[in-house]
């Protein structure tokens, strides 16, 4: 459906932390560096990365025009520029970014405000790249609105896991409310025959959900306080009219369903302490329904308040340890940067511990593993000194293999940088094509590119639901389109292909896994094992739905030391 990019790391680098096998860091974009016609980088204002690697970068610049010194890097080029005009609406320019988010094959979403021929009612759009699908002023098409309900400005937008379904807080004035501006959450969908996106509204300001008496009065309107799949689910925190020590809930939403899953003042998991302030609470959602949440305790001991949430059960909370930092105890988890769950099921979070060495005592974690850390990690033969935990400055591609985060680096000028952390392994390439879901799958290799470990995942993802597939693997690569008619897919392996016969489903999430064996891969009619040398291929067939036959992932290639 759209063009495949891959955006590789621009310098290796070392770093004291160790390492999970097929683990790397690079540096993306770093303060001191030139956009070409613009000017010299100053600052790093937002970060986003999508499954295939592809990443936008909001950057500062030292040019003289402080109208025209905000750009947006998609992978590494200028993308977009403050000021500069716009496809629509006519005589509008790009006043300021506000919310950005990028999708497989570089496509993006953002917030922007304009300037030019625009007014202070209509200065504010959705765009879908140059497309603008969404404008202030603009009335809303949703039968939850009373007729004439016109778009008022919008906050936080982001796609849902994919690039076809987008999540939106927005203002708007609906008649039927009372307030002057009210809120509501809003998906956008993008409709693959008509070629337009579509609006449903999740919840809305005067709701009365599941559990409560009191109406919704507003939601969360940050970058991280909110988040949908890709199937239909969104978790979201409310503020409730009435007592304001229970006024805060956070809602997962299937459908029409709301699920109540914690409310302030509410028992929690811990005996004897209830949910404290739910206020700008930073939360996540993967593809099969797991939602993270990174909240707090009553305050009866501050010391232990702060927590973070996996599908109800706290996993982490201030004043543990970890192996990574021992003797020492967690003390709290960043300031506004989020929490995220991978489709993998991963947590990746920011953690801040009791070292009297302040310099080196806060760290990006993969679960239980440090991977980041002030003061020790070196990049480039420079050490962090300082780790960004505010929102929009680090960011988790939905898949897991990728994450960047805003880092300060010791090299004299303290410059700021963007670090990419690769947890993954192998090369993605070939282009999948669409499938019933409105997706192109993706395949992605994890573990350890030694072949002597016998340590490498395959996971096919954004397939069609509860579908069937199988893994391949080949010697050579190739891209058959349509497979001769055989399959709707496109062929990335070539030479002999051997079939894994272990057959996996996607299941409601639309993923599978499978731990290869690298001492007997199929090869035609026998098995042979990977080598020091050798480049594996690999792709992933699957069923996809009635009336739709088969389809393939795109393919990656492992190279093994």
């Amino acid at each position: 459906m759209r063009p495949f990019s891959k955006f590789l790391p621009l310098v290796a680098v070392a770093s004291t932390v160790p390492l999970a096998a097929g683990q790397t860091l690079s540096i993306l974009v770093a303060e001191g560096d030139t956009v070409p016609g613009v000017g010299t980088i100053t600052r790093v204002d937002g970060v986003s990365i999508a499954n295939d690697g592809s990443t936008l970068i909001e950057v500062d610049t030292d040019n003289a025009d402080t109208d025209a010194d905000s750009v947006m890097l998609r992978n590494g080029v200028l993308f977009l520029r403050e000021n500069q005009a716009l496809p629509a609406p006519a005589g509008a320019t790009l006043g300021s970014f506000d919310g950005a988010s990028i999708g497989p094959g570089g496509e993006t979403i953002f917030n922007q405000f304009l300037t030019g021929a625009v007014t202070t009612n209509d200065n504010s759009g959705i765009y879908f790249g140059d497309q603008l699908i969404l404008r202030e002023g603009d009335v809303s098409t949703s039968a939850a609105f009373s007729p004439g309900t016109t778009y008022r400005g919008f906050f936080d937008v982001k796609f849902s896991r994919n690039s076809d379904t987008a999540l939106v807080v927005a203002s708007m004035d609906d008649p039927n409310i009372a307030s002057t501006v009210d809120r509501a959450l809003v998906r956008l969908v993008f409709n693959q025959v008509s070629g337009l996106w579509e609006e449903s509204v999740l919840a809305k300001e005067g709701d009365l959900l599941p559990g409560q008496i009191e109406a919704v009065a507003d939601f969360e309107t940050g970058a991280e306080e909110s988040a949908a799949n890709s199937q239909g689910l969104a978790i979201y925190t409310v503020d409730l009219l009435g007592d304001t020590s229970v006024d805060r809930a956070i809602y997962l939403q299937a459908g029409a369903a709301q699920t109540l899953l914690m409310q302030e003042g509410f028992s929690s998991p811990i005996p004897g302490r209830n949910w404290g302030s739910l206020a700008s609470v930073e939360v996540d959602l993967n593809t099969s329904g797991s939602w993270v949440a990174k909240a707090n305790l009553d305050n009866s001991d501050t010391a232990t308040d702060d927590v973070i949430v996996l599908n109800g059960d706290i996993i982490y909370r201030a004043g543990d340890s970890l192996p990574d930092i021992a003797p020492h105890t967690l003390s709290d988890f960043g300031g506004s940067v989020g929490v995220w769950v991978t489709d993998a099921g991963d947590v990746v979070w920011f953690g801040d511990w009791d070292d009297p060495d302040t310099s080196r005592d806060e760290g990006l974690f993969i679960n239980d593993q440090l991977v980041l850390q002030e003061g020790v990690t070196i990049v480039d033969g420079e050490t962090i000194i300082d780790l960004s935990d505010i929102t929009e400055q680090v960011h988790v591609s939905p898949s897991g293999r990728y994450i960047v985060v805003e880092g300060e680096f010791n090299d004299g000028t303290d410059r700021d940088a963007v670090i990419l952390i690769e947890t993954g392994i192998g090369d993605n390439y070939c282009a999948a094509a669409l499938n019933s879901a409105g997706l192109t799958g993706v395949i992605s290799a994890s573990g350890s590119d030694t072949a002597v470990d016998n340590n490498v995942v395959l996971t096919a993802s954004d397939l069609p639901p509860n579908q069937f597939g199988i893994f391949l693997t080949s010697l050579d690569q190739d891209f058959v389109p349509g497979l001769g008619g055989v399959s709707n897919g496109n062929l990335c392996l070539g030479g002999v292909i051997g079939r894994i016969n272990t057959i996996r489903n996607a299941g409601s999430g639309g993923t599978y896994s499978l731990a290869l064996n690298l001492m007997a891969l199929p090869q035609g009619s026998g098995t042979m094992a990977a080598v020091a040398g050798d480049t594996w291929y690999f792709q992933s067939w699957h069923r996809d739905g009635v009336g739709f036959g088969s389809n393939l992932t795109n393919g990656v290639s492992v190279t093994f030391d």
